[in-house]
């Protein structure tokens, strides 16, 4: 590679004046659920009960306040939704048989819901009252598959979240759902129906805002039996089966296979929609959106983009986008991308996330994060914990994840420490890019401060065969920066790398993950441009 003389971009030089002490603060309420946030949630209500394991989970009542502390793993046994009604109990109207109080996740996630057979209300929760909340909740790898062959009952409900009922907000689904209903039934009358009500959140009448679906949802009464006046009808929602009185679907989105069928009589009919399946009775669905690329079948038939609706039957707003449209901020107008949704590199097939599920960078460094993510340059074990501060030995990682990425080479070479077997430093030590502490020892888990910055980009681009010239620190407090960093901090400076605040280049301030990461990014510019 050709050696030359660089006068690098004035943004890496304006990093390094801000770190420390004009970064900002991650901004976070007094109440913390998790360190696993960086973003804050609202603290619990007043009197929330703790759930952290299954048990716990299974013994809450039909009212109260309740929020988790863990996540939690079902995938050990089959799940028996809260308030749930048994098959063979009728709707009733006791209010045992509904959860009427406040669920809250704090952005934990449950996987491995597991209901099988004939269960009439089917999610975690059973049926919640319009009054109960349920919210920063996430439900991964669900497999709820609802298969019913006598007769119950007339209608069946089955939702990640909900199987009927409940304000779910800021919740998600991922996994199977499913309702297949093929029992025998003459009843008289028209409003007898055998009928599936499937959604990814919530199976019918639920009021859902900020939440997404990845579930493939299906809904059948093709196999079902019927005489005299019985109806069959099969709703099959990506958000919701079917919402009714004044109910409300709002800045969602689904992406999630979707299928109903039902027996093939004029007046048996299957609703699909991308978001709803029917919406009546004043409800709406606004600004939502659903993946025009994912699966409609209708009656064992595959929709064809025409064809596939985001309302099967009802008004409201949901709007078809491509994969890749649903893969871009401009396309979900009014929504809220600073304090609600986000984009995560490598996250959910590049679909829009939630931030109370993820960690996140502070809000001046996320773009540059991002980018750094997807060109390569961040290892995985760096994503994560963005504000705290960054270690000798994470420094390394970048750098040689900066060099390898560069040259398309690994470093061979290797030197070793006492106190570390960490590949990264070895490497790094090995090409020259970092030293230990003169006694055998590389000091792994120390921090990294401002003049050890300078030496490391010196020697980084030296390995990359890149040399600066000579030149001494020009900085008002130049005493205060140790004897090995004095020249390499002269040449960084010369060379635009860094640069002080009021005159002053504070060698031994702090550096954050975040600002190592975007010093990274700069330089990898640079050598890129």
């Amino acid at each position: 590679m050709k050696k030359r003389f660089l006068p690098f971009a004035l943004a890496i030089s304006f990093i390094l004046a801000l770190v420390p002490s004009a970064i900002p603060a991650a901004v976070v309420t007094e109440y913390k659920s998790t360190e696993k946030f960086l973003m804050a949630i609202a603290p619990p209500a007043e009197g929330s009960i703790p759930v952290s394991n299954r048990a716990e989970l299974a013994a809450i009542k039909s009212n109260g306040k309740y929020h988790l502390v863990a996540d939690i793993d079902l995938s050990d046994g089959a799940w028996v939704p809260i308030a749930n009604l048994k098959v063979r109990e009728g709707w009733g109207s006791g209010t045992s048989l509904l959860f009427s109080g406040v669920f809250d996740g704090q952005g934990h996630i449950i996987r491995g819901l597991t209901i099988i057979g004939e269960v009439y209300l089917a999610g975690l929760f059973g049926r919640a009252t319009s009054d109960a909340v349920i919210k920063n909740l996430g439900l991964e790898d669900v497999n709820i598959d609802v298969k019913v062959d006598k007769y119950p009952g007339h209608n069946f409900y089955a939702g990640g979240i909900s199987g009927y009922g409940g304000s779910i907000y800021n919740c998600y689904s991922t996994g199977s759902i499913s309702v297949n209903l093929s029992y025998s039934v003459s009843l008289s009358g028209s409003d007898y129906a055998i009928t599936a009500y499937v959604g990814g959140i919530c199976g019918a009448n639920g009021n859902i805002s900020n939440s997404y679906n990845a579930s493939s949802i299906f809904a059948s009464t093709a196999n079902a039996s019927i005489w005299r006046d019985t109806q069959a009808i099969s709703y099959a929602g990506g958000i919701c089966g079917k919402n009714d009185n004044g109910l409300i679907i709002g800045d969602s989105y689904n992406t999630g296979n979707i299928t109903a069928n039902s027996i093939s009589r004029d007046s048996h009919t299957s609703y699909v929609g991308g978001i709803c399946a029917y919406s009546v009775d004043g409800a709406s669905v606004r600004n939502s959106y659903w993946d025009i690329d994912s699966l409609q079948i209708a009656n064992d038939t595959a929709l064809s983009n025409t064809e596939k609706q985001g309302l099967g039957y009802g008004m409201g707003q949901a709007t078809g986008l491509t994969s890749e449209q649903m893969k871009t901020q401009a396309s979900f107008p009014g929504w809220d991308f600073s304090s609600v949704w986000a984009f995560k590199p490598g996250v959910n097939s590049g679909f829009p996330v939630l931030r109370a599920f993820h960690e996140f960078p502070s809000s001046w460094a996320e773009y540059s994060v991002n980018r750094a993510i997807t060109a390569g340059v961040v290892p995985q074990s760096l994503q994560t914990k963005y504000t705290a501060d960054i270690t000798r030995a994470e420094f390394c990682a970048l750098a040689v994840a900066v060099y390898e990425r560069h040259t398309g080479g690994t470093i061979t070479e290797r030197a070793t420490f006492s106190d570390t077997t960490d590949a990264n430093v070895e490497k790094a030590a090995g090409a020259g890019i970092v030293g230990g502490g003169g006694d055998g020892k590389f000091n792994p888990g120390g921090t990294f401060n401002r003049e050890m910055a300078a030496v490391l980009l010196v020697n980084l681009l030296k390995a990359m065969n890149t040399e600066l010239g000579n030149n001494n620190a020009d900085f008002s407090d130049k005493g205060s920066i140790s004897g090995w960093a004095l020249e390499q901090v002269g040449q960084a400076q010369a060379a635009g790398l860094v640069s002080g605040n009021g005159g002053r280049y504070d060698p031994k301030g702090k550096f954050t993950r975040e600002a190592g990461i975007l010093l990274m990014l700069n330089l990898w510019d640079y050598l890129n441009k």
